[in-house]
């Protein structure tokens, strides 16, 4: 996303926790969390 966007509208990393919970599907862990890399197209001209 750096490359896309520029490191400098790098706004935040979220952690979301899934509503339903853990998803045994997969083969070695479990996923229970996601995350969301927030960037802004131009950060400077955002509040």
């Amino acid at each position: 996303m750096d490359e896309i966007f520029g490191e400098e509208n790098f706004i935040d990393c979220v952690i979301w926790n899934r509503k339903r919970g853990r998803d045994n599907s997969a083969k070695w862990f479990s996923k229970s969390h996601e995350y969301l890399l927030v960037y802004a197209k131009a950060k400077n001209k955002t509040r």
